[in-house]
């Protein structure tokens, strides 16, 4: 999208707003906004300033601005993904953020990495808090791409030498697709990290193949980012099995669903498969101008509810899927995930794929899998129902729609776009109804 056009709307609508940072050159900026490295050359100029002893009138006002600042104002609005319904604008605290890169860099052992490359969107949450924050936080340098582009990402890692980087499965996909990726310098990078949704088992051991060691967690929006985090040395089997462990400081439970009255279910045993919640200083601190939507996720006794599913296992959390993703063919209860895995077998034919649910006359509920083939490959119906005989009947898709490369809905982050796949297969679903080919 055109963040620009974006941004202008904001300027229009909320007069409050006093300064725009912008990650542009300076050519395309919009009015009253600074460019961001003209942003960190005037900082840089005032730093200098204010160790100067003629710096008195600006150390009084930087001592009175920071003195009314508390950890737990707020800080920074970040809009939810939306992958499975509207972005949410959720407000963020200084101690929000702050926490989760104390969090994220012991975990990840980033103090002892000089730099990472910071290419996800600015709007979201894995560029600002997770990647940007933490290596300041960290005291190390940051390389920015003020948006995603496979090149040049590699690009910056050969020229600046990035000792690590983090993305999402797609990402990663659209780097390897390059017919030139081999030519790339990657020998500085010493740690990866990915995250944003689950990936099958192949996926880890291609990336295993390019980089040592990987890590991984769930993270989300109104936890400033990470929550959880799976150590380095781990190896294919865990990593495919579990996004890891919580902080002692921002402490993980499983539990049943909220309570009428507004406070938290009941807390599961380990092994049993729940909602995955959190406490601790990282929770946010509210969806803004949205107290309904806040009070259905954070509860008044103070968990927040993720709106994931999961259980605790021997390797830390395991990660069933999203609470609005499940699928309910037969009266059965599928997640997008166990489909996706098994296709995703097919590592030769297809790109990605991504199953949603569709209704259905018959079984309340059936499966549309989407799937993107690679450049020169076709696929048949028959190819696919075939392979679909190694999982449970139940899991099995009741309807595929094949696209062609580059055509597959992805959301601003290149995680699956959920919403719109859902749209698309009730098109579809309704054309095969009024065909008679679909309630039968």
């Amino acid at each position: 999208g055109d963040f620009a056009e974006i941004a202008k709307e904001v300027q229009r609508e909320c007069p409050f707003i006093e300064h725009y940072i912008q990650f542009a050159e300076p050519q395309e900026l919009i009015a009253r906004a600074i460019g961001s490295t003209e942003l960190i050359s005037t900082a840089t100029a005032l730093w200098k300033n204010y160790q100067t002893e003629d710096s008195s009138e600006l150390a009084r006002q930087y001592q009175a601005a920071t003195a009314a600042i508390v950890p737990t104002d707020g800080a920074q609005v970040i809009y939810t993904t939306g992958s499975t319904g509207l972005p949410k604008p959720a407000l963020l605290s200084h101690r929000n953020i702050t926490c989760q890169n104390m969090c994220m860099a012991v975990a990840f052992e980033l103090f002892d990495s000089p730099s990472m490359l910071v290419n996800l969107p600015p709007s979201h949450v894995g560029c600002q808090a997770e990647q940007l924050m933490t290596t300041l936080f960290a005291g190390q340098t940051a390389i920015l791409l003020h948006v995603f582009d496979a090149e040049k990402s590699l690009q910056a890692i050969d020229k600046y030498g990035a000792a690590c980087y983090g993305q999402v499965p797609a990402m990663f996909n659209l780097q390897w697709r390059l017919p030139n990726y081999a030519k790339y310098d990657l020998s500085s990078v010493k740690k990866v990290m990915f995250g944003g949704q689950q990936v099958p088992r192949e996926f880890i051991e291609q990336l295993l193949s390019y980089h040592r060691p990987l890590g991984t967690g769930l993270g989300l929006s109104e936890m400033a980012g990470f929550v959880t985090y799976t150590g380095l040395t781990e190896d294919v089997a865990a990593l495919s099995e579990s996004l890891g462990w919580w902080m002692p400081v921002t402490p993980m439970t499983i539990r049943k669903p909220m309570k009428e009255d507004g406070t938290a279910g009941e807390e599961l045993s380990w092994g049993e498969k729940g909602e995955i919640c959190f406490s601790g200083p990282q929770v946010f601190i509210d969806y803004v101008n949205n107290p309904e939507a806040y009070a259905k996720t954070v509860s008044s006794d103070g968990i927040c509810y993720t709106g994931d599913l999961g259980s605790i296992g021997e390797n830390g959390l395991i990660f069933s899927g999203r609470s609005k993703l499940v699928i309910k063919p037969k009266g059965y209860q599928i997640h997008p995930a166990q489909v996706e895995s098994h296709f995703a077998q097919l590592k030769d034919q297809i790109s990605i794929c991504g199953a949603v649910g569709a209704s259905h006359h018959v079984f309340s509920e059936a499966v549309v899998l989407f799937i993107e083939m690679k450049p020169e490959i076709q696929l048949t119906r028959e190819q696919l129902e075939q392979h679909a005989l190694g999982i449970a009947s139940f899991m099995r898709p009741l309807h595929y729609v094949l696209l062609e490369p580059g055509a597959f809905p992805l959301n601003r982050i290149s995680k699956i776009d959920y919403v719109k796949l859902s749209e698309l297969a009730q098109q579809e679903t309704e054309q095969l109804r009024a065909q008679g080919g679909w309630d039968c």
